[in-house]
């Protein structure tokens, strides 16, 4: 949508001026389509004894059309490339056969006699109020999914699938919305959207994850900007401040042209010299790395300047598919992604929980999945899901053997380490019975993201290599707060005290062990945070690679020494 005359006129300075959390690096001005999907008016029918098993039908047929409609967005969101989105969508497919939702609301229709509608509206405030009552962040983060999921479903049911309203955007708008679903990432990029800007969602939330994945600029937690708005309005959106502004003055809006002008020169500028590496000012060397979801985006490494990678995850080897992958098919995979990247190669094992489907592995129903069998718990439980990958990973390592090292997941016991230490012994000797040429001991590392892992980081060291901090659950379980509840979402704080001590200390026990100690969390990609990185003594960070021009070209803007000193004094005032 281009800068219609009547959207100039509307912009005389008098729009208010909205700040949120800047999700991006870009600035845009456009004007403004709002989203308002609103309440769905569900009607409430009482039906007879006969038509119980029609209204019982119907629903089933809804959750059919909704698995498909979830199944094209998710594939449609993958052909883009873009991996998280994709995930969070699986995340509602699970919800489709949580037998909590599906027996709950046929329960209710025979029960109570009423139609298909009514009972899932019924059902589903009961569920979401259960989660938003519970203290864990990670049920109360469920909520929103299970919403989301409940009014596609109850859409189907009412015959209003296009009710989300994304096929009247005019293509370069800025949509303002009270949020932004998974579903809706592939709209998001089919109408070309300039900037969004949403009521909910925090620093990390699902709604923060969809604007970096996209690269489309955002603010979220703008709280109030439903209110402010209207479709047609001029609106500026600052994603590097937060800052929203609405019809903003003709002074501002030729400012910001002008900014955003700037904005696209610099971005040459910054690409002419990704390739070189990021020093400081004061020489200290910072290795930026690679976050990689899916083999498809190996091939974009070397343009994108990641001088290795730093978190190649792995699930995507289990889901979607009716059998687990055998040794054979680790080992190719992670062979392609040797030979095709260059540098240091980080490859974690399965991180998931066993409250997701995975093929001959039975779904374990988790009160709490956060806290869970997920991560390194659910593969020591069930090894026939490890052995594979380890004996994988000990052949790749033996053909780049200082190039591969094994990142663990939720780690929280030194017993766990040892216990995969031992199985890599068994599965050396098997190999070596076979004959089939590995490394006995790759280098081993565990994920830093639980307050326990932080705090006996000194009681890991002797027997691992390396730490990689992944700071969206750490500052999560740290500070016990939800991401992607607005009421305490100004609360996630990763400069909180806690957070920068327990880092602080980390990197201490690094130096005095000699192990490795980077960060692969989302904090590594963000601009406002790389001077507080490099002042905490990190010295490898890993990130989208989208992020990477840009973070590298902050570094070699950097002091190291100055940065140590603006900390040191930071955390003084603190008492620290």
């Amino acid at each position: 949508m281009i800068l219609t005359p009547e959207a100039l006129a509307r912009s005389n300075g008098s729009g208010a001026q909205i700040n949120g959390v800047g999700i991006g690096r870009r600035m845009e001005l456009g004007v403004v389509y709002r989203l308002d999907r609103g309440d769905l008016d569900v009607p409430e029918r009482s039906v007879s004894a006969r038509m119980i098993e029609f209204e019982i039908a119907r629903f089933e047929q809804a959750i059919r059309q909704t698995k498909g409609q979830l199944a094209a967005a998710k594939q449609m969101v993958s052909n883009l490339g873009s991996r998280d989105p994709a995930i969070l969508i699986e995340a509602h497919e699970l919800l489709l056969q949580d037998p909590t939702l599906l027996d709950g609301v046929v329960r209710r229709i025979r029960e109570r006699s009423i139609n298909a509608e009514w009972a899932v509206k019924q059902q589903i405030g009961e569920i979401c109020d259960l989660f938003r009552n519970l203290p864990d962040p990670y049920i109360k983060e469920r909520a929103v999914d299970v919403l989301q999921v409940g009014q596609r479903v109850m859409r189907a049911l009412l015959g209003s699938e296009d009710g989300d309203g994304w096929r009247a955007i005019p293509e370069g708008s800025v949509v303002v919305a009270e949020d932004i679903t998974p579903v809706d990432t592939s709209h998001l990029a089919h109408r070309k959207i300039k900037a969004f800007v949403t009521e909910g969602g925090g620093l990390t939330s699902h709604t923060a994850v969809i604007a970096r994945s996209l690269g489309i600029p955002a603010v979220v937690g703008a709280m109030g900007v439903m209110t402010q708005v209207e479709t047609g309005d001029l609106v500026l959106v600052d994603a590097q401040t937060g800052l929203v502004v609405v019809n903003p003055a003709p002074d501002l809006i030729q400012e910001s042209l002008e900014r955003i002008s700037l904005q696209g020169q610099r971005f040459q500028e910054i690409m002419g010299r990704v390739q070189e590496a990021a020093l400081t000012l004061d020489g200290e060397r910072i290795v930026i790395e690679a976050n990689v979801d899916l083999p498809d985006e190996i091939p974009t490494l070397e343009a994108s300047g990641a001088e290795g990678v730093g978190l190649y995850r792995t699930e995507f080897l289990y889901l979607d598919r009716s059998d687990l992958p055998d040794e054979e098919e680790h080992f190719q995979a992670y062979l392609r992604l040797v030979r095709r990247s260059k540098g240091m190669v980080t490859i974690r094992t399965l991180d998931i929980g066993a409250d997701k489907a995975l093929p001959q592995i039975p779904t374990l129903h988790a009160i709490n999945p956060a806290l869970g069998l997920r991560g390194l718990r659910l593969c020591l439980r069930f090894t026939e899901l490890f052995r594979p990958q380890l004996r994988a990973l000990m052949r790749v390592a033996a053909i780049a053997p200082d190039r591969v090292r094994i990142l663990l997941p939720m780690v929280t016991s030194v017993g766990e380490v040892l216990r995969v230490r031992e199985m890599l012994r068994e599965e050396s000797q098997a190999l070596a019975q076979a004959k089939i040429v590995h490394h006995p001991n790759p280098p081993l590392g565990v994920m830093i993201e639980t307050p326990a892992a932080l705090t006996i980081a000194d009681l890991f060291a002797p027997h691992v290599e390396f730490f990689s901090i992944g700071t969206n659950d750490l500052v999560q379980y740290t500070l016990a707060v939800d991401r992607d509840d607005e009421h305490v979402a100004s609360l996630y704080d990763p400069e909180h005290p806690a957070i920068l001590r327990g880092i602080l200390q980390l990197v201490g026990v690094g130096q005095r062990f000699g192990v490795d100690v980077g960060i692969c969390g989302e904090l590594a990609g963000m601009e406002r945070f790389t001077e507080l990185l490099v002042g905490l003594g990190l010295r490898r960070l890993s990130m989208a690679p989208r992020s990477i021009p840009y973070i590298k070209d902050l570094v070699r803007s950097l002091d190291a020494a100055a940065a140590r000193q603006q900390l040191g004094d930071r955390i003084k005032a603190l008492g620290g």
